[in-house]
């Protein structure tokens, strides 16, 4: 959700790494990439990560760029998305094959995680902006059936998660606080850190519905998450 990262965080994207495996760094979200991919790796680094593990940036992206991230997410066991804005990382990677190799890495058990800007992106359809009217734009089908909303109490987003909901009818609205995750399997999700996940939804467009889930709730299946229309 932003701010302060839960350690249980870098922790997932560490034990996805296991002993041998690489994870990819994504910092295009940041105004610059180059400084967010340092500040990326230091961090996963500190986790336990070897240097070796970590495909990170050193330079502006460009096509070389594009075509070594995706040979390297073919093997990749995890994806670390820093913050930024989420239509500037979706931009740089518009046109090309990251999406698909993203579901790929899913689908072969790996881990993608992120922060702020890297949460939001990860549903289909996106919160790229507003206040309490929400801009909505294309973002990554990662979490299927979601839109995804970040910095959500403190910045007071209840409105416009509300609004998007209502909007598109069928989906599920997740607002995360800041120093806060929704760790989200295939079958379950977890609340980690020190605030909440907001679950909102509406089924007619007009009645809003709403769930909180904390920390130390532990596991909930997503196909009890919300109840059917």
């Amino acid at each position: 959700g932003g701010g302060a990262l839960p350690p249980e965080v870098l922790s997932a994207v560490v034990a996805a790494a296991g002993e041998n495996g690489t994870v990819v760094v994504l910092p295009d979200a940041a105004e610059d990439p180059v400084s967010a991919a340092t500040e990326a790796q230091q961090k996963l680094q500190e986790a336990g990560l070897k240097p070796e593990s970590i495909v990170s940036r050193s330079g502006p992206l460009d096509d070389a760029v594009r075509s070594s991230v995706l040979q390297a997410l073919a093997t990749a066991r995890a994806v670390w998305i820093p913050g930024g804005q989420q239509s500037r990382l979706y931009s740089s990677w518009q046109n090309t094959e990251l999406e698909s190799a993203l579901q790929q890495l899913l689908q072969r058990g790996g881990t993608i995680a992120g922060s702020s800007a890297g949460a939001a992106i990860m549903s289909k359809i996106m919160i790229a902006s507003g206040k309490d009217s929400p801009q909505m734009a294309i973002g990554w089908d990662l979490i299927p059936q979601a839109i995804v909303d970040q910095h959500f109490t403190e910045r007071k987003r209840q409105a416009r998660l509300a609004t998007a909901v209502k909007t598109h009818t069928g989906l599920v609205g997740l607002g995360l606080d800041e120093g806060t995750a929704l760790l989200v399997t295939q079958r379950l999700v977890k609340v980690v850190g020190k605030g909440t996940a907001h679950i909102a939804w509406s089924w007619d467009g007009k009645n809003l519905r709403e769930k909180v889930l904390k920390p130390g709730q532990g596991e909930e299946s997503r196909d009890d998450l919300v109840p059917d229309a």
